[in-house]
């Protein structure tokens, strides 16, 4: 081996172990740096108001997160995202920092599809996930309302909607997997949501739509061949209605395969 070959492999050593020592100078000074600063972006806040960044600082400080004035070898990020994730509006949340000592808190509120209010008058959302997530006492999310002779009481068990169309004896003396069955596919098209005022499970555990305009009742039952009623809806309101007039019937009844059952007003 000749110098000239000898003093380039010794060089490239030399510059691999000085890029080795500036990665672990850079990595020490950063374990040692201080946070200064905690931003907390509530990425889905103009849709929702359930969480403010008042709300998560002041989680963080109860559950003894430290983030104020710690060093980033103090920091434990995963038990902050941990902490955060156990608010009852929380859906997700990512912890990060940057080279400017800046804790970045990113959160996303659940998004609630349905409020219900139960026979004992007691009142949850049902989420987009199909959970149940708890009222605000600060804020009231505008979403169609559930009501009638609702007896289920999974909201405190825990469970989710999923979780319970899982298993056959809790579905059979479940309502509300029947009713985010029908919100789901309302939720679809802006014409059903549009025309959403309610929903009613009546004594049978059969599910009545409220309207907006149009007959004010529609029946649903069941949410067998839910899809299939909803389409059939769409088509009563876009095609019969148009020719018949909006004030020609009264209700609607859907819960017949292939049929669509409308009682006129009586004046």
């Amino acid at each position: 081996m000749n110098r000239r070959v000898a003093f380039r492999m010794v060089l490239r050593i030399l510059a691999g172990v000085m890029i080795v020592a500036l990665f672990g100078f850079v990595s020490y000074r950063r374990h040692e740096s201080t946070i200064r600063k905690t931003e907390v972006d509530i990425v889905n806040k103009g849709e929702f108001r359930f969480v403010h960044e008042n709300d998560i600082l002041k989680l963080l400080e109860e559950k003894h997160v430290p983030f104020k004035e710690v060093s980033y070898g103090e920091l434990e990020l995963r038990r902050a995202e941990e902490v955060i994730l156990e608010h009852p509006a929380v859906q997700a949340v990512e912890a990060w920092t940057t080279q400017d000592g800046t804790l970045h808190l990113q959160v996303e509120q659940r998004k609630p599809v349905l409020r219900v209010i139960d026979l004992l008058n007691d009142s949850y959302y049902i989420d987009e996930q199909g959970g149940f997530m708890p009222v605000s006492e600060e804020y009231t999310a505008r979403v169609p309302v559930a009501t009638g002779f609702i007896a289920d009481r999974f909201h405190h068990q825990n469970m989710t909607l999923s979780e319970i169309a899982n298993n056959d004896s809790i579905l059979a003396i479940s309502e509300t997997d029947d009713l985010f069955a029908f919100i789901r596919l309302i939720n679809r098209d802006a014409l059903l949501q549009a025309l959403t005022e309610q929903l009613y499970v009546d004594t049978n555990g059969d599910v009545e739509l409220v309207t907006k305009w149009g007959p004010k009742t529609v029946f649903l039952g069941k949410s067998d061949d839910a899809p299939m009623k909803m389409m059939k809806l769409k088509l009563f309101y876009t095609q019969a209605i148009p020719t018949v007039g909006w004030e020609a019937y009264e209700s609607i009844n859907l819960t017949l395969r292939n049929q669509i059952i409308c009682t006129k007003k009586t004046i």
